[in-house]
């Protein structure tokens, strides 16, 4: 296992803090896509071309212009531009503003941001004339401090002018600022401006993978994921059960980004000569199902590709780590059991952590993609503690979503039977770890604050409290 888990770099300033939302409009805040989709199979057919629902999805975020611009050259389709686009624009007009509704959530979400002293705007693809009437037949319009429309900006998605234009009119820098997008195409526009992203709609894996740092299936979740981005670093999803499966092929990239890889690599691997290149799990979507269970789509990529996006390579990858809330019993008494990060380590470097963690290896993956996250944390037991795995008790706590760090952590609840002072003289001769603690499990549930004293100056990993909070909840 490589001795440090995988991670994006985070913005040094202050993650949490969100003085602006930018709502991009179709799919995202409004139900358009029935209206939409009927328009372009008019526009297509009425000019003898065949309409696909896959040609259809590929023109989810362009500006109108650009949609009938391709659709001119895909399908061979004689005229000029100008008439084409108002013969589009007229489709349009027949369903849009009467059919198209806004999503579940959408006003309470915007009324909610906004007493929370949020600015709004919103950047979207749709020509002016459209988006201002669609706002104001659904009654939003003066939620909103500013509205860019594609024929405003110069560029439209995925260039970032929309974004850069909104940031401007608002007065707010993009790291105080949030999007929330539901195509690849958005997305891809909002990290051009610089701005955090979260995806919403059913292209959930295909969001992340974009950059988004999550992806929620609703406006209900978005609201949730800002809740958590405002508290702090991410959310946690208490979980009775968790799977994780490999979905896809393995992440790729161009030869110019490989090239900007390998040389990231290579200067890490000057700083950290004991890092090995493995291929490693990456998590692109969590879902919810009944009973307290939680299903996170995974794919692949080798352990170089993290290496480079934390030196600043902008991927759209996101790690996939186990990590134990461990219970060590000894002499009739239960100790929670945390170590402290070497300073050699380039995530959370001299902080307190709960132990043991890791990313999650290609190994682990079984028939069907399914991965064997307890066999994983098994062997990260004996690894980091030296304690044998047999006899040790694991139990599901939850998937911790790191946002700024863009680490979604599987987590559990691990019990063993061991002698503390043989795990301290263990991780004296570790590599990623140069010490141990263990506090009265009774005591730190009664005051977690003993947690944030030990740690001191130095800091606690931000998984630790979340865990020790869900496990005072569980009793």
């Amino acid at each position: 296992m490589p001795p440090d888990r995988p991670d994006a770099p985070g913005d040094p300033r202050d993650p949490g803090a969100i003085e602006a939302v930018l709502f991009d409009m179709d799919g995202t805040l409004v139900d358009s896509h029935p209206a939409l989709g009927a328009a372009y199979r008019r526009f297509v057919t009425a000019h003898g071309g065949t309409p696909s629902d896959e040609e259809l999805a590929r023109w989810n975020g362009p500006p109108l212009g650009a949609i009938v611009a391709g659709l001119k050259e895909a399908h061979r389709i004689p005229g000029e531009h100008a008439a084409l686009l108002g013969e589009y624009l007229a489709l349009l007009r027949g369903s849009y503003l009467t059919d198209a509704r806004l999503m579940p959530e959408a006003a309470a979400l915007l009324d909610e941001l906004r007493a929370r002293g949020a600015r709004l705007a919103l950047v979207t693809s749709a020509p002016a004339e459209l988006a201002a009437g669609m706002l104001a037949a659904r009654g939003v319009a003066d939620r909103f401090a500013t509205v860019v429309a594609g024929d405003e900006v110069p560029r439209g998605k995925p260039a970032p002018d929309g974004y850069a234009e909104a940031l401007a009119r608002l007065g707010v820098p993009a790291h105080r600022a949030i999007a929330v997008e539901d195509s690849v195409t958005g997305v891809r526009a909002a990290a051009a401006a610089g701005l955090r992203c979260l995806g919403v709609g059913p292209a959930g894996a295909a969001l992340t993978r974009a950059g988004a740092l999550a992806a929620a299936v609703d406006l209900a979740e978005v609201r949730e994921l800002l809740s958590a981005l405002e508290r702090g670093p991410g959310r946690v999803l208490p979980a009775r059960t968790i799977s994780v499966v490999v979905a896809g092929p393995p992440a790729s990239f161009d030869a110019p980004l490989e090239e900007q890889v390998a040389a990231r690599w290579q200067a890490a691997l000057a700083e950290l000569p004991s890092m090995h290149d493995g291929a490693i799990v990456i998590a692109e979507a969590v879902e919810r199902g009944e009973g307290g269970a939680l299903r996170v789509v995974a794919g692949l990529c080798r352990y170089r590709h993290f290496v480079a996006q934390r030196r600043g390579l902008p991927l759209g990858l996101r790690g996939l780590g186990v990590t134990a809330l461990t219970v060590v019993h000894h002499g009739g008494a239960a100790l929670l059991c945390l170590g402290r990060r070497s300073q050699r380590v380039t995530q959370y470097p001299g902080r307190w952590e709960l132990l043991p963690s890791g990313s999650v290896a290609r190994s682990r993956v079984g028939d069907g993609g399914v991965v064997d996250l307890p066999g994983q944390l098994l062997e990260e037991l004996v690894e980091e503690l030296g304690v044998p795995a047999a006899g040790a008790r694991l139990a599901p706590l939850a998937v911790i979503e790191d946002l700024a760090e863009r680490v979604v952590d599987v987590a559990y609840r691990l019990d063993v039977s061991a002698d503390p002072a043989e795990l301290a003289r263990h991780v004296a001769h570790a590599e990623e770890h140069h010490a141990l603690d263990f506090l009265p499990l009774g005591e730190v549930l009664a005051r977690p604050e003993l947690l944030r004293e030990r740690a001191g100056a130095a800091g606690l990993v931000p998984t630790v409290l979340p865990l020790l909070e869900l496990l005072r909840g569980g009793g």
